[in-house]
C-alpha cells in the first residue's frame, strides 16, 4: 500500500499520536488537532521522504506532507508510521502553517 494511502487510513481511523512539540503548539493556539487531520486528508502527495534517524518508524521513513488546514491555509506536517501493541498509528513529529 502506498504510504499516503496508509497514512490517510490511519487518519480516518483516528489512529495517530502527537509529539510534545505538536501538543505545545496546539496548547498555544497556533492550530488544533483537526488541522493535522485535514492536512493529511487534503494532501495530493508526499512532499518529501527521509530516513527515520531514530529507527522507530515501521518502514524506516519519515514523511513531510503539505496540505491545507481546516480554514484552507497551506499547512506542513512531518511524521512517521509506528506500531505498538495496539497496532499501527501515525506519529506527528512537527506541524505548522506552511510559508
Amino acid at each position: 500500500m502506498e504510504p499516503l494511502t496508509r497514512i490517510r487510513d490511519l487518519m480516518y481511523q483516528r489512529n495517530y499520536r502527537t509529539s510534545g512539540h505538536v501538543d505545545d503548539r496546539v496548547t498555544d493556539g497556533e492550530f488544533d488537532y483537526d488541522d493535522l487531520e485535514h492536512c493529511i486528508l487534503s494532501a495530493d502527495r508526499i512532499y518529501k521522504t527521509e530516513h527515520d534517524e531514530h529507527d522507530t518508524a515501521t518502514d524506516g521513513n519519515k514523511y513531510t506532507i503539505l496540505g491545507r488546514d481546516h480554514a484552507g491555509h497551506r499547512f506542513y506536517t512531518c511524521g512517521k508510521i509506528r506500531r505498538d501493541h495496539l497496532g499501527h498509528y501515525y506519529f506527528f513529529i512537527t506541524a505548522h502553517l506552511a510559508d
